[in-house]
């Protein structure tokens, strides 16, 4: 089971690694957050704002699979049965908001998903699902 420690821990983790993101997004600005790097493929060949509403949509998904973690025992989110409810701005639109903008959705996402954590109990922690891209997450 996941000691107060630890989950303490993912938290601070959290923070720290949002603020370090935030503190590299000082320095970019529109024309360069748009800027799709030519040797990339996949994630890589993303532009900032489209890495932005990625992980918008990351803490999204997390959070239904989490919900479905909590509710059912190891759940399989291929099933089809898990929300996929569109972000404001989705990454195929991510060049048509300003940086401001994608921020404050990916912001608002990690609060709803930091809101949702600190409301699960120690124990439930241990609660499993089966995500096909990543395998078994907890």
């Amino acid at each position: 089971m996941a000691t107060q420690a630890q989950i303490e821990e993912l938290f601070e983790k959290m923070a720290e690694e949002r603020t370090a993101l935030l503190a590299a997004l000082e320095d970019i600005d529109e024309e360069q957050a748009e800027v799709q790097p030519p040797e990339g493929e996949g994630e890589e060949g993303w532009s900032v704002k489209e890495q932005l509403t990625h992980l918008a949509g990351m803490d999204r998904s997390y959070r239904q699979w989490v919900i479905r973690a909590l509710a059912e025992d190891r759940p399989d989110t291929s099933d089809g049965n898990t929300p996929n409810v569109p972000l404001d701005v989705p990454q195929e639109e991510a060049h048509s908001a300003d940086i401001p903008t994608l921020v404050a959705q990916m912001n608002a996402e990690r609060a709803e998903t930091l809101e949702l954590a600190r409301g699960i109990d120690a124990e439930q922690y241990e609660r499993t699902a089966f995500v096909p891209a990543f395998g078994e997450l907890t």
